[in-house]
């Protein structure tokens, strides 16, 4: 029975009379037949019109079959289509040879036609499930790639919101922040104008009167002398020496906390896009807490909280700043978030925050954030980040800076994250590589800054 099909089969075969019994056989099998006598004829054909099978005879006049396999499967535009060598049973053929150039089967002579139609079927199919397979490959790994930028694309944006929630969270107390040395400065520039008045018309009163005794060059009158007193009890000269250095140094506390709100602003503003940098660990926990300085005060419904401080001496690490300062605040303002939300009766005489740094065994730098209550983050989130499953909602808002975090330390840095419940405490560790394994660490915080509170606010010697 003939198969309806337009598939060409292309015969390569020097003796007419093996082509005829091949040809009739698979015409009649409903196949369409080409002919080439040689190799250089089959090559030259095949760039016209391409078969969906060969049946190439080894022993020809020019180049030999296996030579003709060999520049077929080393064309990128031929190599895909399948080869079945015909040999005869009197000749001793290199299988392996045949095989390691691409071939896919081979065949005897004499040939019988049924066993040629039946391995032309089986091969001819094998190969047409291979391309669809490789079509069906390639359209998966082109929708793949697409949810894969997609979701590149979506862990962007959700990075990009929490930080713009991460700063609304902060803008206010910024705010408050600089608000504070603004306003006694802006209190004690009126003081200082008063002074400055004063400091002037003393010099108005005394300098006409120098030029005079220079001009005249006589003793100082008595009466002269009884007008620079006057002049000096107007000023009140030790008044003013006492308090100019006051507004002047309340001027240099005020402007150097704004330069450093600025200056922590900027490295968490940073769009790091000048890649990683060598920082110190303990300046950049440093700069988190004073950015977090408002939301750690003492509000109606409990104390201030204070963080309490176990820092190592560290090598530097090389990060990128501002993300990871990121998933740091995002971790801490999880803590604080839960320290609010707690009932009076629950609340905490003494609220804390610990960080601690040190160098684990490998040499890798950690930094510890912890607090004593538990459930701070959810299982669910836990078991999402265990399964890297990025496409659920989570549940609990704090648990999107854990993952965020998990996210900011394992693929943006490939550092290690780890977070756990341990009697009672909630504990999120940071790992990351220091910045050379032969660096020994130039400077560590003092260890009596353990238990600092860093809520409390800039106080002027003077304010208005």
């Amino acid at each position: 029975m003939a198969h309806v099909t337009d598939q060409t089969i292309l015969i390569v075969d020097d003796m007419p009379t093996n082509v005829e019994v091949l040809a009739g056989a698979l015409m009649k099998a409903g196949y369409q037949v080409a002919v080439a006598l040689n190799g250089e004829s089959a090559i030259a054909q095949i760039q016209y019109k391409s078969p969906a099978l060969i049946l190439l005879d080894v022993m020809m006049p020019g180049i030999d079959g296996f030579e003709t396999c060999r520049r077929l499967k080393d064309s990128p535009d031929t190599q895909a289509i399948p080869i079945i060598f015909m040999t005869a049973l009197s000749e001793t053929v290199n299988k392996s040879k045949g095989f390691s150039l691409g071939a896919v089967d081979y065949i005897t002579k004499p040939f019988d036609a049924q066993e040629v139609l039946a391995r032309v079927a089986t091969h001819l199919r094998l190969h047409q499930l291979t391309t669809g397979l490789e079509e069906e490959v390639k359209s998966r790994t082109v929708e793949l790639t697409a949810t894969l930028e997609q979701l590149q694309q979506t862990q962007t944006q959700l990075i990009q919101t929490e930080r713009m929630s991460l700063v609304g969270e902060i803008s206010a107390g910024i705010a408050h922040e600089i608000s504070n040395p603004v306003n006694y400065i802006r209190g004690n520039l009126r003081h200082l104008k008063a002074n400055l008045t004063q400091l002037l018309a003393f010099a108005e009163n005394v300098y006409p009167q120098l030029q005079s005794f220079e001009a005249s060059d006589q003793a100082v009158s008595q009466e002269a002398l009884s007008r620079l007193a006057e002049a000096a009890l107007d000023l009140d000269l030790e008044f003013v020496r006492e308090d100019l250095p006051k507004i002047l140094g309340s001027f240099n506390r005020g402007t150097d906390k704004i330069q450093q709100l600025v200056s922590n602003l900027r490295i968490f503003a940073n769009s790091d896009k000048s890649g990683r940098q060598t920082v110190d660990v303990h300046e950049l926990l440093e700069s988190c807490l004073s950015l977090l300085r408002h939301k750690l005060q003492a509000k109606t419904r409990r104390a201030a909280i204070t963080v309490n401080r176990d820092y190592q001496p560290l090598p530097e690490i090389k990060c990128y700043p501002a993300a990871l300062s990121q998933a740091l605040i995002g971790i801490l303002l999880a803590y604080i978030s839960h320290l609010e939300a707690m009932k009076s009766d629950q609340s905490m005489a003494l609220p804390q925050i610990s960080v601690q740094t040190f160098c684990q065994p490998d040499g890798w730098v950690a930094i510890r954030l912890s607090i004593e209550l538990d459930q701070v983050f959810s299982n669910q989130c836990s078991l999402l980040k265990a399964h890297g499953d990025q496409g659920q909602t989570l549940a609990n808002p704090d648990d999107t800076s854990l993952t965020l975090a998990h996210e900011i330390l394992t693929r943006q840095h490939q550092g290690r994250f780890h977070q756990h419940t341990e009697a009672g405490h909630t504990i999120v560790t940071f790992a990351l590589q220091a910045a050379s394994a032969s660096q020994v660490p130039q400077k560590t915080l003092e260890s009596s800054i353990a238990g600092a509170d860093v809520s409390s606010d800039l106080t002027p010697e003077y304010a208005s």
